[in-house]
Order: C-alpha cells, then sequence, then structure tokens
C-alpha cells in the first residue's frame, strides 16, 4: 500500500483528478453494512489512505441520482485516515461512498475512488437525525404515502398587451402532504417513538425525522420531512393494549446540518470501554484504529 501511495511502484493505477500525473491511487472506503436496529441500520466506515497533504475530507452518499454529505463525516480530520458511522443510508438498495480531501487552506485535492455497499434490512424505519440512538422499526398503516404531491412554486400573471398569460415560478419544491402514518405494537416501542420527537425540559428535538423503507412507497430512499404535530391513538384492531396509531403527516425538507450529530460512538465509549488511558494505549497501534473500533458504539 505504501507504494502505491507514494510512486514507489509506477504500476498503480492513474487518476489525474487526485495526483496531477504522479500516479497514484486513493482506493475508496471500506464499508460494512449492519443490517439491524443496532440503534438503527447503518454502514460502518474506515478510510486508511487518503491523498497527500490531506488535513480534512468529507464523506458523500450517493444513492439513485442524489448526492449527500454523510453525517458526522464533513469537514473532519484526516491525515492519517478517518472512519464513521454513516446512520442514514437506503435500506435494500445499492448506495456508493466517496471521499473528498482537502488542504491545510481548505482547498480540494480531489476525490478517492467509489465503494458500493448494501443494506438489507427489510422493513420501515424512522429516526431522529441529530441523535441516532432515537429510533424505531414501524409498521406502515394502509393508505400511507398514498398521494405524492411535489408543486411548483410560482404564479401566472397577465402583462400588458398580452392575451395569454404568463407563468413565473421557482422550480418544484419538494415533497409536500405526506403521510406516513404508522403502527407500533409495543410499549418499548412506543416510548422509542416518542422520543424520536423529545419530551419536557432538557430533552427537546427537532421536528424532523429521517424516514426509510424497503417498502415500494415511491419516496425518496432517505427521506427527512417535518412532521410538526405527531399525534398518538390507541389501535383498535391489535388484539392488545400496547399498539399505537402514529399520525406522522408533513412535508420534506433538506436535512439538518450534516456536521451535527450526537456520535454513537464517542472518546467516552472508550473511556468506558478500559480501565485506564494506558489501557487504551495498548489496545490500538494508531489513532484510526481506536476511531473505527465499532464494536464500542453506544458502550
Amino acid at each position: 500500500m505504501v507504494d502505491v501511495v507514494d510512486g514507489g511502484n509506477a504500476t498503480s493505477t492513474f487518476t489525474d483528478t487526485l495526483d496531477g500525473g504522479n500516479a497514484f491511487t486513493i482506493f475508496g472506503p471500506g464499508l460494512v453494512p449492519v443490517p439491524s436496529m443496532d440503534p438503527v441500520p447503518h454502514v460502518e466506515i474506515t478510510l486508511d489512505t487518503v491523498v497527500p497533504g490531506t488535513v480534512t475530507a468529507t464523506l458523500y452518499r450517493i444513492q439513485d441520482d442524489r448526492t449527500m454529505r454523510v453525517r458526522g463525516l464533513v469537514n473532519v480530520p484526516a491525515a492519517g485516515g478517518f472512519g464513521g458511522i454513516d446512520t442514514e443510508p437506503p435500506l435494500q438498495q445499492t448506495v456508493s461512498y466517496r471521499a473528498e480531501y482537502f488542504d491545510a487552506n481548505g482547498v480540494s485535492l480531489g476525490f478517492g475512488e467509489t465503494s458500493d455497499t448494501y443494506v438489507d434490512y427489510a422493513g420501515t424505519v424512522i429516526h431522529q437525525p441529530i441523535d441516532p440512538s432515537r429510533g424505531v422499526s414501524v409498521l406502515l398503516a394502509q393508505g400511507a404515502a398514498k398521494t405524492l404531491t411535489r408543486p411548483f412554486e410560482g404564479e401566472v400573471i397577465k402583462p400588458i398587451g398580452r392575451s395569454v398569460p404568463v407563468y413565473i415560478g421557482t422550480g418544484r419544491s419538494g415533497l409536500e402532504d405526506i403521510n406516513v402514518d404508522c403502527v407500533t405494537f409495543t410499549a418499548e416501542d412506543a416510548a422509542r417513538m416518542s422520543s424520536v420527537f423529545g419530551g419536557y425540559d432538557g430533552d427537546e428535538q427537532l421536528p424532523v425525522v429521517c424516514f426509510r423503507s424497503s417498502l415500494p412507497t415511491g419516496l425518496p430512499a432517505v427521506l427527512f420531512m417535518v412532521v410538526p404535530k405527531p399525534a398518538a391513538e390507541p389501535y383498535a384492531y391489535s388484539g392488545g393494549e400496547e399498539a399505537v396509531m402514529w399520525r406522522l403527516s408533513g412535508q420534506e425538507v433538506a436535512p439538518p446540518v450534516e456536521g451535527i450529530v450526537r456520535p454513537l460512538l464517542a472518546y467516552s465509549s472508550l473511556e468506558n470501554a478500559y480501565s485506564t488511558y494506558a489501557d487504551i494505549e495498548g489496545a490500538y497501534l494508531t489513532y484510526l484504529d481506536a476511531e473505527t473500533d465499532f464494536d464500542l458504539a453506544g458502550a
């Protein structure tokens, strides 16, 4: 790998967008899909080679015709490689990742190669983007996402001297009047759904949620929607007393700022897993090894 990066082996792949002619390849990220509610379906990501001169990097997720920055992996220190967890990948669809590298002045050094993965989780998941530990798997109700509306924003005016009106607009907006009514069947899942929207003093959360489903709903594979008035009511057809119907209506919005997230793997995870700092230092050869010990996530 050293030979490939430093140019000592001229048989490596040429990537002119990165090196300007010095014959090296920055391979795509290593990806490990985790298709379980742990706490939500996610992808563990490791990039152990970077463009020479890299100081920071940003990771992008590419799915269908949409490119999004990966939450928590925006302008992160990356001189020796970097890694993290994407808690917003689509479900049962191929998704691609690639990184962009920047020097100390914030100037782009180009992109690395692209890697693909597939999160094989069947179902529907709703979670709080800023705090992905707040998530729940739900059953979509009949009629959910039945009508999808993306209106054009504009107006029709009639200029003086024109017999036919003129349309003036700014293009289409995101989806509006979205209905993703769903059901939770246990008291624990009902509490999880409540936590997505937060509680009272000291537990406020955004009304913006991340919605993903493996079902053919017609909605974007990764949908961010604002739900200004979430409502819960007993589910009369459950045969039990714990099932709850959640009335969730709203509209599509841009994701919350991608640099903000409560990380699943934090330094406190290492502190909780080891007795002393010496134990931490002895357990890993590099900072990247510690940063990507995803088995400790949530410790």
